[in-house]
């Protein structure tokens, strides 16, 4: 190694050895340490986003540089983000602060409440939407009025017997002599009685003068 170059005796290698990876371990727990408070979890789920602050952590502590927990978990709620501020605020107000192994899942827990509330209230607007796209159903009510005299009465009659789809020749009546409807059923049954007892009443007042 170029470090142990020039070094005559044990002592003069290791000593050399050590500044070297001294210096080494010092750049790369400055590096990781940055990593570690710059972290953001952003779009990863938390479950992954804890594994990677959990991997640098790890890393540190294998060159000798521990993370205070108190420091650990604070670093590890303001990477969670603003989406997760009410749960982070409410985890600062606790004393003592929960170390970053129980923060993890009580942060996991969160996102899926969020999920879910998130979930539910996207159901609710789309079937509000589609209630108000839909609009009330329509009325149905009958006709406003039925057909005055024999045509009106018999043009009803004829149409409800198309509606109906029957195949078979249409009943033809026998007072008006429209098809669609029976005698029993024709509007101008009772509307030829009054003709008729008129006509009686002039021939028996004809008689009377004669």
């Amino acid at each position: 190694m170029a470090e142990v170059i020039g070094c005559t005796t044990s002592r003069s290698v290791w000593l050399a050895l050590e500044a070297a990876f001294s210096h080494l371990s010092k750049s790369c727990e400055l590096r990781l340490k940055d990593d570690l408070q710059l972290m953001k979890k952003g779009n990863r789920s938390v479950s992954e986003y804890g594994r990677q602050f959990k991997s640098l952590c790890g890393q540190l502590a294998a060159v000798g540089r521990s993370i205070d927990e108190t420091d650990k978990a604070h670093w590890f709620l303001r990477g969670l983000g603003s989406s997760f501020s009410s749960f982070s605020a409410a985890q600062m107000a606790l004393t003592p602060l929960p170390i970053f192994r129980d923060l993890l899942p009580k942060a996991e827990s969160f996102s899926l409440f969020q999920d879910f509330l998130d979930t539910s209230g996207d159901s609710s607007v789309a079937f509000y939407g589609r209630r108000r796209r839909s609009g009330p159903a329509p009325h149905q009510s009958g006709p406003s009025s039925r057909g005055r005299g024999n045509g009106g009465g018999n043009r009803s009659l004829n149409s409800r017997w198309r509606d109906c789809g029957n195949n078979r020749r249409p009943p033809k009546c026998q007072i008006c002599h429209f098809e669609g409807h029976y005698a029993d059923a024709c509007p101008g049954r009772y509307a030829q009685r009054p003709l008729q007892n008129t006509a009686h009443l002039a021939e028996a007042f004809s008689a009377r003068h004669l």
